[in-house]
Formats: C-alpha cells, structure tokens, sequence
C-alpha cells in the first residue's frame, strides 16, 4: 500500500509540476502523456511495475477524454505532414515564379533589336555553327557564342572569341539592317607576344548561312565573311530604299 501512495504521490507532484509550467490543463495532461508514454517499467523496482502499470492505463485513460496522449502523436504527424506540403507548395509556388521570370526575361531578349532583332529575326540561327577549311585550319564560328581555330593535322583548338556585340560602327543603329552586317567575338586566347584572339564576322544576304573567307588582317585578329537569308529583303522594301 505505501508504494502505492507513494506512486500516486509521485504522479500528483508530477500533475502539479506541469501544471506550474502550463496552466492550461490541455497542454499539462499532454506533458504528462509524454512521460507516461515514454517507458520507465526498466527504471521501476519490479515490486512498483504492476502498480506502475495499473496507474499509466488509468491516466491514459483520462488523457483521451481530454483528446490528448497517444493522440497528440497522431496530431503530431499530422502537423509534420501539413508543414511539408505547406513546404513543397511554397517550393512549387518558386520554381513557377522563376521559370516565369525566366520566361519573360526570354521574350524581352528575343525581341531586343540589340539582340535577336527587333523582330526576333536572328533568334533561329542562335548556336548555328558554320565551318570553313583553309587547309591548314578549320575556322568554326557558332553564332552568338563563340569562334574557334582548329588545326587539321592535329593539336590543340584555340578560342577566337565569344560573341560581344553586333556592328560597332558609330552610323549602325540597331534596328536597321546595317546594324546586323558585322558580328564582333572578342577575348579570345592569347597570343604568344600579342593580344588576345578576336574575330570580325562580316555578313551579307545569301541563299544559305555560310562561311566564305578567312582573313588575318593583323597579328591574331582576324575577319570572317559569309552569307546569311537573315539579311535578305523583300525586293519591293529594297526598292523602296533605294528610291529614299
């Protein structure tokens, strides 16, 4: 009988610690629900185990009148579950706003007319890459990316440059079809005791996109010629010109 006075004496004292630290009785019967489900039977001298047993049932007993105890871990792995849908709904919710940042972004380049023309016009040769052998080299210029040198019998290729810019001179103005005659790809390799590689890609309306010529016009700077359909007008809008 004294150790069950003193059990019960223990789980008041317990009862009112708790309630000390909450005074909302809901939250205290739910401390309490933590000690009785976690296992002490392993800590109890095995006299106490029956007695100890007997009262655990009883305040569960009580915990799920109060809606709390075994179903507080229910609870728990429902909110668990809510913050991680809450959490891939926001992470969903990022990747749409990029993706339509991005998209956006994507529409304002393709029609920039410093870029792919204000009609988008050039956007269908972007990574196009064109090839010419001289013989001892293959030049490769894939358009608004990079130009490369490439040694037919063998050795290392250099970079020639990355697309910088569309015609530099002072009288092109972008939107006009002067403006998409030149390409420029600068910051190329290095020369040994020189500048760094660069290209000039001087284009002219054509029946295909090609390369026609390759000629190093100073020490590793370098003008390309080819044609394009890019550049091509209709011969009522030429004529128009012409008649200005």
């Amino acid at each position: 009988m004294s150790h069950c006075f003193w059990s019960m004496t223990a789980w008041l004292a317990l009862l009112a610690l708790v309630r000390f630290v909450s005074p909302n009785p809901i939250i205290a019967c739910s401390l309490i629900g933590n000690f009785v489900v976690f296992d002490i039977t392993s800590y109890l001298p095995d006299a106490l185990i029956p007695q100890y047993e007997g009262l655990r049932n009883t305040v569960l007993s009580w915990l799920e009148v109060f809606g709390v105890g075994n179903s507080a871990v229910d609870n728990s792995a429902e909110s668990n579950r809510a913050r991680q849908a809450l959490s891939d709904a926001e992470h969903s919710l990022k990747l749409t706003r990029d993706e339509e940042k991005e998209a956006k972004e994507n529409l304002e380049d393709l029609f920039d007319p410093e870029g792919f023309g204000p009609e988008g016009e050039w956007k269908k040769l972007d990574g196009l890459c064109l090839e010419k052998d001289t013989g001892d080299y293959t030049y490769e210029v894939c358009l608004f990316d990079e130009a490369r040198q490439k040694p037919n019998k063998g050795g290392s290729s250099f970079s020639l440059g990355k697309f910088s810019s569309w015609n530099k001179a002072s009288g092109a103005k972008p939107g006009e079809l002067e403006y998409y005659t030149k390409q420029s790809y600068t910051n190329g390799a290095k020369c040994w005791n020189g500048p760094h590689r660069s290209v000039e890609l001087v284009l002219t309306c054509g029946v295909e996109n090609a390369l026609l010529s390759v000629a190093e016009l100073e020490k590793c700077e370098y003008q390309i010629t080819g044609t394009t359909p890019a550049l091509c007008r209709p011969l009522d809008e030429q004529k128009t010109k012409d008649e200005l």
